[in-house]
């Protein structure tokens, strides 16, 4: 679980400059199938909620750079 979360999140990172400039370069399906969000509801949540909520909102706020979300 730890490793698909760094996964993840080294995913979502590469897809923005050192600078935190957004490159928009990532597959559009690729990013359909991150599960951040739902992986920290399931495993993290009860031991960590912060953290928890910290994932979700990385997981909204990157799919909605892409319009995935609203």
């Amino acid at each position: 679980m730890w490793r698909s979360i760094k996964n993840q999140l080294d995913f979502i990172e590469s897809d923005f400059e050192v600078s935190g400039s957004f490159k928009s370069n990532s597959n559009i399906e690729m990013v359909r199938n991150i599960i951040l969000g739902v992986q920290s509801i399931r495993e993290v949540e009860q031991g960590n909620p912060e953290l928890s909520d910290l994932l979700c909102e990385i997981d909204y706020q990157y799919k909605k750079l892409y319009g995935l979300v609203k």
